[in-house]
C-alpha cells in the first residue's frame, strides 16, 4: 500500500479543512484566501481518499478473481 494514501490522516485533514472553511466564511471580514486554500485542500484530501477506496476495491476484485481461478493457493504471495 502506498504510504501517502493512508486513510486516517487524510480523513482528519479533510475534517480540519471543513472546519476552517466554515471559519473563513463566518469571520468578518470574510477571509477569501483562507477559504480558497481550504477548499483546495478539501478537494485534494477527498481525491486521495477516493483513490484509496477504489484501489482497495480493485485489490478485492483481483483477489476474488484469483481465488475463483486457481483456488486459495493462487492468491497467496510467493516467498
Amino acid at each position: 500500500m502506498p504510504s501517502l494514501l493512508v486513510p486516517p490522516p487524510r480523513a482528519v485533514l479533510a475534517v480540519y479543512s471543513m472546519f476552517f472553511m466554515r471559519f473563513a466564511w463566518m469571520v468578518r471580514p470574510r477571509n477569501y484566501l483562507m477559504l480558497a486554500t481550504h477548499i483546495a485542500n478539501e478537494g485534494a484530501q477527498c481525491t486521495q481518499l477516493y483513490r484509496k477506496w477504489t484501489w482497495n476495491k480493485e485489490q478485492e476484485a483481483l483477489a476474488a478473481a484469483a481465488g475463483a481461478k486457481g483456488g486459495a493457493g493462487a492468491a497467496s504471495k510467493p516467498e
